[in-house]
């Protein structure tokens, strides 16, 4: 099995089997557990290009972004950008709700609807996607989601691509607008501490200078703090240290490289930096308990 590590949404939209599409640019899949794989949590190694929102009506998802496992239950939204790295999802066998993705192009032509929300707001949801509703919110959004799936359906009405465009800015004002009424009540002059900005920063490192960068002091240098600095302010924003959250990402970026038949494990050492073959090894043994070789003959 081969994973590639970003999937554009041109090439997801050909292998999803999706309810409703909208011009390649909106999907809506309805979820069901009776009909859901659970994925082991190397079945997924994805960066999605693309908005995706997951809304749970019933039962649970465990989603691992980032690293990091998520439980989506009743009435819950969970949100992915293109900067996110989706390990995997598990799915109950009772599970119902919906996927809904919008296209960075969709996006694009709704920005000006968005410019007035804040800094802050964006960054709380990236460090936090989980967001919890109320079942009349829950209710609102759903009903929401259903008006644009039915215009999705008429193909044929003289002003089809109006009334879609409409319904979806309506859904993602509506999802925004629950997200910064929770974030006033939680904190009316909420501010992004100086720890979580760096932990935003260094979060958007991870996913994207991952691959290539293994020590702590090229994450600070390039964060302008020492060491020890983001060391503390990474353990108390994450719970988790910095070389762990590199260590993962390395594992992963091996594991993406690990699946592709064409690169040698020797390439793939190189190509992660590490100063030979046996030492990559060492390296993916400790983390995951398997050497690479085996891992590569498990898929």
């Amino acid at each position: 099995m081969e994973e590639e590590i970003s999937v554009s949404f041109e090439q997801f939209l050909q292998v999803v089997n999706a309810d409703e599409t909208f011009q390649d640019q909106i999907i809506i899949i309805e979820i069901d557990g009776n009909k859901s794989v659970a994925n082991k949590p190397d079945d997924l190694l994805v960066r999605l290009d693309a908005l995706c929102i997951v809304l749970v009506s019933k039962g649970e998802l465990i989603i691992t972004v980032d690293y990091l496992p998520y439980r989506v239950t009743q009435h819950m939204t969970l949100g992915l950008t293109h900067k996110h790295l989706l390990n995997s999802i598990n799915v109950s066998h009772d599970a119902r709700g919906y996927y809904v993705m919008f296209s960075k192009t969709l996006l694009k032509e709704m920005f000006p609807q968005f410019m007035n929300v804040p800094k802050e707001y964006l960054m709380n949801r990236r460090l936090s996607p989980i967001m919890k509703l109320d079942p009349k919110e829950y209710v609102m959004l759903t009903d929401v989601l259903e008006r644009l799936r039915n215009n999705i359906r008429r193909k044929n009405h003289m002003f089809h691509q109006f009334m879609v465009m409409s319904e979806a800015g309506s859904f993602l004002m509506e999802l925004t607008n629950c997200g910064m009424q929770q974030m006033g009540a939680m904190r009316s002059d909420y501010k992004a501490t100086h720890n979580e900005e760096l932990a935003l920063k260094f979060m958007h490192l991870i996913v994207t200078r991952g691959k290539e960068w293994n020590e702590v002091s090229q994450y600070s240098t390039e964060l302008c703090v020492t060491p020890v600095y983001l060391s503390r302010a990474i353990k108390a924003v994450s719970g988790k240290t910095v070389m762990e959250w590199i260590n993962e990402a390395r594992i992963a970026e091996a594991k993406i490289l690990l699946r592709k038949p064409n690169m040698s494990i020797q390439e793939i050492s190189e190509d992660l930096n590490f100063s030979d073959q046996s030492a990559f090894g060492k390296f993916f043994k400790k983390q995951t308990g398997l050497s690479p070789l085996e891992y590569r003959r498990k898929f």
